[in-house]
């Protein structure tokens, strides 16, 4: 029973398709995200998704203006192939993605403000962590995002004038150019995904698994288990006949 289960081609509903995902490193930045991803096909052997992300965390601070600022909100689309190693309860990744975001970030005396277009790839792992009843499970995402950033900005700082702290612009806004600025470029590219995923239906071990080997094993399996019910019809045949 356990053989078939794991071995089967399984037929995924529209709704189980669907998993749903937070980054846990921009919640700790203070930025709620949510992300949600839909698988292409609705077997268990397909191996490619598409999702999108966005965070939104602006003018957090409204009752004064702060010498740190960390303001960011955008939005991102990823295209993923995951594949399965050694271990049923994890699965590997490679994928690609786009997006756009705005940006308010100061951590000294320069603060910079801006847009940016990102584009870039990304890897890491899916670990199945907890199941529920209701065939659902819960399963962490760790891995690394790397690529290009386009951004345009303008430079400013904090300044004391008279009793209150006033912006001041230092830099007037430039074009769009290619930027590895360390603050804009970690910010815009999200560089360390650890994320909750929540998988709808079927569990981690039972997906992105390979075709040919499941249909192979689903065939062998089903051999045994006739060869298994013809042996036990024989011996209950023969006690049948020696009674």
């Amino acid at each position: 029973s356990n053989l078939l289960y794991y071995n089967k081609v399984d037929t995924l509903s529209f709704g189980h398709r669907f998993n749903l995902k937070t980054n846990l490193v921009d919640w700790v930045t203070l930025t709620p995200n949510i992300g949600v991803e839909f698988a292409i096909g609705n077997k268990n052997w397909n191996k490619w998704t598409i999702g999108a992300h966005g965070r939104a965390n602006w003018n957090t601070n409204s009752k004064e203006n702060a010498y740190y600022v960390y303001d960011i909100y955008g939005a991102r689309l990823e295209v993923r192939k995951y594949w399965h190693a050694r271990m049923p309860k994890r699965v590997f990744y490679l994928g690609g993605y786009v997006g756009a975001n705005q940006f308010d970030i100061k951590f000294g005396t320069t603060g910079r403000k801006g847009q940016a277009f990102i584009g870039g790839v990304s890897a890491g792992t899916v670990t199945q962590l907890y199941g529920y009843q209701n065939g659902a499970r819960l399963d962490l995402d760790l891995g690394i995002n790397a690529g290009v950033v386009f951004a345009k900005w303008h430079e400013y700082k904090r300044e004391l004038i008279g009793d209150k702290y006033v912006y001041t612009v230092t830099e007037p806004e430039n074009d769009y150019q290619l930027t590895f600025s360390p603050w804009i470029y970690a910010a815009s590219t999200d560089i360390l995904n650890v994320s909750l995923v929540y998988h709808f239906g079927t569990k981690l071990s039972n997906r992105y698994k390979k075709r040919l080997q499941i249909d192979n094993n689903y065939r062998i399996a089903l051999e045994a288990a006739k060869v298994r019910r013809d042996s036990i019809n024989t011996v209950l045949e023969k006690m049948r006949r020696h009674r």
